[in-house]
């Protein structure tokens, strides 16, 4: 058996360095997060300026344009709305400012509901033109497919 001799000197404690060591550590990596989140909010706030100016660019014709539409196509749309009912899907909304006309395509429950929809927009004093027409189940009673034209 190895004797060792004995020491009896008191040694410092490591775990104290170690501490520090760990401290400065977490300090750096917390330093270097925070500093790529402020690059990323400032590259994010950058790219919403970009976006904004590009909106606010590709407005301004249109907005340009605006008062005249309202002014040409209010009295159509204003009949339409009156003469809306719960039966009557709208598929889809064509506008032609130039010649005050609304061009709609329609769903209608039934056929009753196509006529009672188009008697109305007539008592409204609108001119109303068929384009065409579809049953999609081939039912006479049916769902029906309309396209129409809308003039003041």
């Amino acid at each position: 058996m190895i004797m060792r001799p004995l020491d009896f000197t008191s040694h410092t404690p490591r775990w104290p360095l170690i501490l520090l060591l760990l401290v400065a550590a977490l300090g750096t990596w917390l330093g270097w997060t925070w500093r790529a989140q402020e690059r990323t909010r400032a590259h994010i706030s950058a790219l919403e300026a970009q976006v904004r100016e590009r909106q606010a660019a590709g407005l301004r014709p249109a907005t340009a344009a605006m008062p005249t539409a309202p002014d040409r196509l209010d009295v159509p749309l204003r009949r339409i709305e009156s003469a809306w009912r719960d039966d009557i899907a709208l598929l889809r909304l064509d506008a032609d400012v130039s010649n005050a006309r609304i061009g709609l395509s329609l769903r209608a429950r039934s056929q009753g509901a196509l006529w009672g929809f188009v008697s109305r927009l007539r008592k409204t004093g609108a001119t109303v033109r068929l384009i065409s027409q579809e049953t999609p189940s081939g039912d006479a009673n049916g769902e029906v497919n309309v396209s129409l034209e809308v003039r003041a």
